[in-house]
């Protein structure tokens, strides 16, 4: 049984600081997202990689990104495992 594979993905991150900055990332990729500079579609991947490294930015800047990177290992490992299960 192979992998799912993405077809489109969005990633919307969104936060406030008490000092007043705030700031939006939203990145899409896949069906429908284009280029502009070269009119060839954006890879799915492409969005929730920007997403991963925004988010790691954010727990590295706020002082959690031990918590964050212990839930990414976590998720990981529920994979790794559900994967396994399904080629048994």
């Amino acid at each position: 049984m192979s992998d799912p594979k993405l077809k489109r993905t969005r990633v919307e991150i969104s936060y406030g600081s008490y000092d007043g900055y705030r700031q939006t990332l939203t990145a899409k990729g896949g069906t429908g997202s284009i280029r502009p500079s070269t009119g060839q579609e954006v890879e799915p991947e492409i969005a929730l990689l920007a997403g991963l490294e925004e988010l790691a930015r954010l727990t590295a800047l706020f002082g959690f990104e031990d918590e964050a990177l212990a839930k990414f290992n976590c998720a990981r490992q529920k994979v790794a495992e559900w994967k396994a299960k399904r080629i048994a």
